[in-house]
């Protein structure tokens, strides 16, 4: 494995559909929220109606099924030795020319990542996504709708300060701490996914 794409965003801005269509490519291999599979908060492996990229329930997926395994082997184990444990089954079974995608989302994860890609000489591409506020609040409307909280229109000025503030401390922490990175707009992939892909 040569390459490590994380998808870094605020919440609900579209890291899964871009993580989706990027694992269509025939060397890409999409993980989801590594995150969350290894801090045993979610349970996805397991779930029949989860597809993997090549196109497999998760469960009868033969990278998966490998996955599960060691994580459930080491589940006390920090998240960055879990996701080298990850790595190591990716390069069993597909090589260099695979590219894993990870859609996360966390900042606070990002250097010890680059520190296990350097380790291991995997070049680790961050891919910024900015969702357009007046989509992200759709979004967080539609959240408030489905658990019937009623919320004013106001409340909405507590949401874009939440939006800006946190896209910016994304921005300036890479930009500080020197990570190369692609800064992709939701709405610019939506529309013109091709050549998103390209950048």
């Amino acid at each position: 494995m040569k390459n490590l794409v994380y998808i870094i965003s605020l919440g609900h801005s579209g890291s899964t559909f871009l993580e989706l269509f990027l694992s269509k490519h025939e060397k890409a291999l999409g993980l989801g929220q590594v995150i969350s599979l290894v801090e045993g908060k979610k349970t996805t492996i397991e779930g029949t109606e989860n597809i993997c990229s090549c196109q497999k329930d998760m469960k009868d997926c033969p990278f998966w099924s490998e996955v599960k395994k060691l994580l459930k082997a080491h589940s006390t184990t920090p998240y960055s030795e879990n996701f080298s444990h990850i790595m190591d089954v990716a390069d069993k079974q597909y090589g260099d020319d695979i590219t894993l995608i990870d859609s996360s989302k966390k900042l606070e994860i990002l250097p010890e990542l680059k520190k296990i890609c350097e380790k291991r000489g995997i070049n680790l591409k961050v891919v910024f996504l900015l969702k357009d506020f007046r989509s992200w609040a759709i979004s967080m409307r539609n959240i408030d709708k489905k658990s019937k909280r009623k919320r004013r229109y106001f409340y909405y000025v507590g949401y874009f300060i939440l939006w800006y503030k946190r896209n910016k401390e994304i921005e300036r922490f890479l930009r500080e701490n020197n990570y190369k990175y692609l800064q992709l707009g939701y709405e610019e992939y939506c529309i013109n996914s091709e050549r998103s892909e390209e950048r």
